[in-house]
């Protein structure tokens, strides 16, 4: 978890120091966010605190991206498969979105847990998106760990 939040942190803090505080201007079409995004009208106002609430969020999609792990056991001879299962995971639905988008043009949301742990996407990831994917995730961990718990309480 931390692992995946604090170079968020750390890269907040480094560009404190070079950067002034101000407040964005939301008319701006070279700036990173638009309306849609992940508390897009906080970023706009308090900058600050929607770079610590990102923290946050990091810091959550890292701990289901590591608790991903139990959905495949932890038998020792599938090591490798159990580590590359957030990966697989993230890869496959980033690669089902980017072949969909091929066939539709039309505005739509970011769907990816993988380009959803970056703070401005393709497309809009409103908060409703960003903490339903964590909910999702976050119960598949735990119904891994639940999984595994009692697997080994029977065996």
């Amino acid at each position: 978890n931390a692992l995946a939040a604090l170079p968020v942190l750390f890269s907040l803090l480094a560009n404190a120091l070079v950067v002034p505080y101000d407040v964005m201007d939301p008319i701006d079409p070279l700036g990173p966010m638009a309306n849609g995004h992940f508390l897009s009208a906080l970023y706009f106002t308090y900058p600050w605190l929607h770079g610590l609430i990102w923290c946050g969020v990091t810091f959550l999609f890292g701990g289901v991206t590591a608790g991903l792990c139990f959905l495949l056991g932890t038998r020792p001879r599938f090591t490798l498969v159990v580590l590359l299962t957030p990966f697989l995971l993230y890869f496959g639905t980033y690669l089902l979105e980017r072949l969909a988008e091929s066939f539709a043009r039309s505005q739509r949301l970011e769907l990816s847990p993988l380009m959803l742990a970056n703070v401005t996407t393709d497309y809009p990831n409103p908060e409703w998106l960003v903490l339903t994917e964590l909910m999702i995730l976050g119960l598949l961990s735990l119904a891994g760990c639940f999984w595994e718990v009692k697997k080994h309480e029977l065996a």
